[in-house]
């Protein structure tokens, strides 16, 4: 727990080597350590971390800084492993032929609220896949992730090949970019998929197009996406590539992809709740993905297909009710870790109130010095949420770094811990 590992020297897991173990991580960094690049025997591989045969957990860990590797960059994991990540960060690693961040083979590969950013390829790297993460021959369940910055030849953000099933949802998926095909993600199945809750914008497929969901081989159900302002070239629709269409393509709004925003299917707009329309995003330019409160992706605008895409409604630091179907009263103060963690640039704290009370919710710096009031009011008697955009109270964007928040209501009081990255 709050270990940080960095400045070593290895050729497998240059930072942690884990070998039929089951160890648990919490708040680790493991960072800028150095892969052994000149054995003739032996390939580097995972800068940072190297599983062989081990079930490991980590929550709140960063994996940063590492390069020269032949596969995962930050991560590697292999003969079954399985990899369970919560919260955290997988940035600023770099391999030569598959995954940048990181690469798991066999096993599963299980994620929440993790940020998988600016991870690519190398200078030396002929045709690399998965800037962000080459998942192969695995099962895969990745929720409410940040996916964005990475760059490779194909599958900018992930690729997801022969595996058992890949479920990606409630995730954001921006800025990535395959230089040939799948820009955010690149499903190449043998088997089952899902892909549902999901912000998948401005992503770059530079030179064939698929810079949205670029699919080979069996399709994804695919469900309540935006597939919005994705670029690329030509040869597939920059929207949803696919070979045939899904099983199940519902409540989708794919609107404004370069070329076009099908390839592989027929356009389904307005059929089974898909849409073609401006997301309405409060602050596209500024990486704020949240919908106006006009959206037609909104839950209370899309009619029976509830919120479109990965985040709530709602622009700014405003609290809002979090809708609930059997309008019952919580039974306990619960406060969940605020998502996305890492952030950039809003986050959102949900909370439960079992009883009306006044309430606090208060961002601190690593020093205790109060940065933000989100909330300061008496609330009633349920569950609600807060957004934070990374500014003070004067409205000043703050640095990049740690931050605390804390959620006082009565006598009830919790503190969480959040990293806002630039």
């Amino acid at each position: 727990e709050n270990v940080n590992v960095h400045g070593n020297t290895g050729i497998y897991g240059a930072g942690i080597f884990i070998n039929n173990s089951s160890p648990t991580m919490i708040g680790c960094a493991i960072d800028n350590n150095t892969v052994i690049t000149d054995n003739m025997s032996n390939q580097p591989l995972g800068g940072g971390i190297h599983l062989v045969n081990s079930t490991v957990t980590m929550t709140d860990c960063t994996v940063d800084g590492h390069t020269d590797c032949l596969e995962g960059g930050g991560i590697y994991a292999s003969d079954a492993s399985t990899l369970n990540m919560t919260g955290g960060s997988v940035s600023n690693n770099f391999a030569k032929d598959n995954g940048g961040g990181l690469y798991v083979s066999g096993g599963s590969l299980n994620m929440l609220r993790v940020a998988i950013s600016d991870n690519s390829n190398l200078p030396a790297s002929t045709f690399m896949n998965g800037g962000g993460m080459f998942v192969d021959a695995a099962t895969v369940s990745l929720d409410s992730m940040t996916v964005f910055g990475n760059n490779s030849n194909a599958g900018g953000g992930a690729v997801f090949n022969a595996c058992a099933e890949a479920n990606v949802t409630n995730s954001v998926f921006s800025g990535n970019t395959g230089q040939f095909f799948g820009g955010a993600m690149y499903y190449n199945m043998s088997t089952s998929g899902l892909v549902s809750g999901n912000t998948i914008i401005e992503n770059e497929a530079t030179f064939s197009g698929g810079a949205g969901v670029h699919v080979m081989g069996n399709v994804p159900d695919m469900l309540n996406n935006i597939i919005a302002f994705n670029t690329g070239g030509t040869s597939f629709g920059n929207g949803v590539s696919v070979p045939s269409a899904p099983a199940s393509f519902v409540c989708n709004d794919v609107f404004s992809n370069a070329s076009s925003d099908y390839s592989g299917m027929a356009d389904p707009t307005g059929t089974d709740g898909n849409i073609s329309v401006d997301p309405e995003f409060c602050d596209m330019a500024e990486g704020n993905y949240n919908l106006g409160a006009d959206s037609l992706c909104s839950a209370e605008n899309s009619g029976s297909c509830g919120l479109i895409g990965a985040l709530g409604d709602g622009c700014g630091g405003d609290l809002s009710p979090v809708p609930d179907p059997d309008n019952s009263i919580p039974v306990a103060f619960k406060v969940e870790q605020n998502f996305p963690n890492p952030f950039n640039p809003s986050t959102t704290i949900r909370f439960a109130l079992p009883s009306a009370a006044h309430t606090q919710v208060v961002i601190f710096d690593l020093a205790g010095r109060k940065v933000k009031t989100l909330v300061d009011d008496l609330l009633t008697a349920q569950s609600h949420e807060a957004v934070w955009t990374g500014k003070d109270d004067a409205g000043r964007a703050v640095s990049a770094g740690v931050y605390f928040y804390r959620v006082s209501s009565g006598e009830h009081l919790s503190v969480g811990r959040m990293a806002l990255i630039k």
